[in-house]
């Protein structure tokens, strides 16, 4: 991601999920700036522990997500999501 000249990495992008961008997930060496940053771009952000989210656990992401939102085509959610359709909050 780049915003006014500096480049931002970040540990990845899901798309559809978080906002209407996406979501910007940060990681542990991710610059704290990149949540002003991503708000100032449109995207949502969040800073995953990798403590809980390091190792896959399927329940534990799709909490996530469902709590998150789906921003995307609402004929494109996945079948498992129960979350709200644009906007944040689970079920």
């Amino acid at each position: 991601m780049e915003y006014k000249g500096t480049v931002y990495w970040c540990s990845g992008w899901l798309p559809d999920f978080g906002g209407p961008l996406g979501a910007i997930i940060a990681g542990l060496e991710t610059a704290e700036e990149i949540f002003d940053v991503a708000d100032a771009l449109g995207y949502f952000a969040s800073g995953l522990n990798p403590l809980y989210y390091e190792c896959y656990d399927r329940e534990s992401f799709i909490e996530t997500l469902n709590d998150w939102g789906w921003f995307g085509d609402p004929a494109n959610a996945p079948t498992w999501f129960v979350g709200f359709i644009g906007r944040h909050g689970g079920p």
